[in-house]
């Protein structure tokens, strides 16, 4: 829905008009790529090591 007022509302739907999607090169890309890895990597990193922390614990209990 494109209701004036509305956060996502477009004025350039209204008139027909389409968006053009940006051009980036192959090199571009693969540094977007980077630079998501490298944003999302230490959340990853501390899920992975609470995993490894919780299941030592849980070994060393039940054992």
């Amino acid at each position: 829905m494109n209701v004036e007022g509305f956060r996502w509302y477009d004025p350039s739907k209204k008139n027909g008009e389409k968006k053009v999607p940006l051009k980036i090169s192959r090199k571009e890309y693969w540094r977007m790529v980077r630079g998501a890895f490298a944003a999302y990597a230490p959340m990853i990193i501390c899920i992975v090591v609470a995993f490894l922390v919780v299941f030592g614990l849980a070994y060393l209990w039940l054992s």
